[in-house]
């Protein structure tokens, strides 16, 4: 192999590093995108449950309106 063909396939190589660099960083992006949409889905269920307690209603009722597990509601009911 003359310094042509290694010099080649060290470009090869790093070009092949860089793309799995890149899509690593696109899967992580990915998840941490997946992570936040649903800790901001909770975040607004709770506050759904907190302010229809609030208004006065009981959990199997709030459970009825909103569609979210009775054990939610209480599990909400139970932190606030």
């Amino acid at each position: 192999m003359d310094e042509r063909e290694r010099q080649a396939e060290l470009r090869e190589a790093r070009a092949k590093a860089e793309l799995d660099k890149n899509s690593e960083l696109e899967v992580a992006r990915k998840q941490g995108k997946a992570i936040g949409l649903e800790e901001g889905k909770e975040e607004n269920k709770v506050q759904t449950i907190s302010h229809m307690k609030a208004q006065g209603l009981d959990a199997k009722t709030i459970s009825k309106l909103t569609g979210y597990s009775i054990e939610s509601v209480i599990k909400v009911f139970g932190s606030k």
